[in-house]
């Protein structure tokens, strides 16, 4: 596999910790009836869940193209990811929320044992440190922008984060609520901000990612300059990009040529372009080149280079 072949197995590793801390969290939840160790419980059960469909994904992701999937299973984490993060995600934050009203409606001070709540959720959140860490060890595959494993690296990391800063919040919460007893349901609130605000990350840069959104401005800036580095090129009629996913880019061009070179001219010219865009950044997996022998519009390559300019990242 890409990066090594125990790459997927850092998200087994993941499931395994993400599971034990949720088992913690509900030790710690008994101990203090805090409602924040409650939602932070909730928030491993959803990182354990999304753990395994990146764990599916990492495996799936280098199987072989077939004649019913031609493109492979690429897509599958992110169509995946985005089923299971709706549907936990929000059934999880409905019951916090209601949950939070009522304690702030009744009774809303801690009785239990903070002092071990915390040590437990303090172990959380070295299990956490422990997943960014084998994470960390397998820099050489997420680094690579050509890795096919690249982007369910990066979501477990965020994942990763995500639950940090929930761990910290608990235990924030968990030594104010004898001070200011709203500061547990008020806490449990923010994790599930917490909560709702890594699942809507991942799930935008899901979806932009099966709409097909372009290749980043700067690798289609440098196609761009590629392409007008070209003295038989007289015009760029038109330049597309088509990410399939972040390391399987398309590029879709028109280009304006003198009409009265032949066909085997053009063949050799199609070939050496698309061979030296293809070497400018390993993520261009294929080059579509179309061209034109209509009159020379220097307009449309401007055009072009003001509508890259103004992309955004």
């Amino acid at each position: 596999m890409v990066g090594g072949r125990g790459s997927p197995f850092v998200f087994l590793f993941s499931i395994a910790l993400n599971s034990l801390q949720a088992a913690l969290k509900f030790l710690a939840f008994i101990m203090t009836g805090s409602l924040a160790v409650y939602a932070e419980m909730l928030h491993s059960v959803s990182d354990s869940v999304n753990s395994s469909v990146l764990y599916m994904g990492a495996v799936l992701v280098n199987r072989k193209p077939s004649t019913k999937y031609p493109f492979g299973f690429v897509r599958f984490p992110y169509i995946a990811s985005i089923i299971s993060l709706s549907i936990l995600v929000g059934a999880i934050a409905n019951n916090i929320l209601v949950q939070a009203y009522e304690r702030m409606a009744s009774d809303p001070a801690v009785f239990g044992n903070t002092y071990y709540g915390s040590i437990l959720i303090g172990i959380a959140i070295a299990i956490d440190l422990a997943i960014l860490f084998s994470v960390y060890r397998m820099r050489s595959v997420w680094r690579d922008s050509s890795s096919k494993l690249r982007p369910v690296f990066l979501a477990l990391i965020i994942e990763d984060l995500f639950s940090l800063s929930g761990n910290g919040a608990a235990v924030v919460s968990l030594h104010l609520s004898s001070i200011y007893p709203l500061a547990d349901a008020f806490s449990s609130i923010a994790i599930t901000g917490i909560i709702l605000a890594a699942s809507g990350y991942v799930i935008y840069n899901n979806i932009e990612i099966l709409v097909g959104r372009s290749a980043p401005k700067d690798l289609m800036i440098k196609v761009l300059n590629k392409l007008s580095s070209y003295k038989e090129i007289v015009d760029i009629d038109d330049l597309k990009s088509y990410a399939l996913t972040p390391d399987n880019i398309f590029i879709i061009v028109t280009l304006g040529v003198d009409p009265r070179k032949n066909v085997q001219d053009l063949d050799t010219l199609r070939e050496k372009i698309t061979r030296e865009i293809l070497s400018i950044d390993t993520r261009i997996k294929r080059v579509i080149i179309e061209f034109s022998g209509e009159p020379v519009d220097d307009r449309d390559r401007e055009k072009i280079y003001r509508e890259i300019s103004s992309m955004g990242e």
